[in-house]
């Protein structure tokens, strides 16, 4: 059934550059260059797009009104043998927004207690390039002399959103050879 009111979907813009298309091979990009191209004035026929472009993105699961998006989530996976350096967790592209559900660490040749900080900043501080974390928000601070632990033990963080301005990074501070860091996170957006 057509939407009230509207041209036909066969005259849809937005139908017509997706007919070949499987929903499950729309990408999230591809739905970002439909969603970018579709002017914000309501009128012309361009309402009627806005709702194709919704039913289609809860239909190809490229968008969510209810949590995270089916099949987007995974654990990121990062490692550092550095002291004090700064590693990205997640930098989410334009349009993304991701939430962070849980982290955990595993490391080897600790010597006295490591500190870890997990930390949220504007992609255009540009972070990771340096030790400096002054222009990040510390989300956690997790102290530890064993060799692994979960991110979220003894100091709950609820839930994390990082979008396209902001990134999400982890430092670890202290003695060690090796540590890898596990991170769950889904995409809400």
């Amino acid at each position: 059934m057509s939407l009230p009111f509207a041209e036909k979907p066969e005259a849809s813009s937005i139908y017509q550059d997706l007919k070949s298309l499987v929903l499950a091979d729309l990408t999230a990009d591809q739905f970002d260059e439909l969603r970018e191209r579709i002017f914000s004035e309501g009128v012309n026929g361009t309402e009627d797009e806005f709702r194709r472009l919704v039913l289609l993105g809860q239909a190809s699961q490229k968008i969510s009104s209810s949590g995270p998006i089916p099949g987007s989530d995974g654990v990121v996976s990062v490692n550092t043998d550095s002291n004090n350096a700064i590693i990205p967790i997640k930098k989410p592209a334009k349009g993304e927004v991701w939430q962070l559900s849980s982290g955990s660490w595993t490391g080897s040749g600790i010597s006295g207690t490591v500190c870890f900080y997990l930390l949220a900043a504007n992609q255009s501080a540009n972070i990771e390039s340096g030790t400096d974390r002054s222009a990040a928000s510390i989300i956690v601070e997790y102290c530890a002399t064993a060799g692994n632990g979960v991110l979220n033990e003894t100091t709950p963080f609820g839930e994390i959103y990082v979008g396209e301005n902001t990134g999400l990074y982890i430092q670890a501070s202290g003695t060690f050879s090796d540590i890898d860091f596990k991170f769950l996170m889904n995409r809400v957006r």
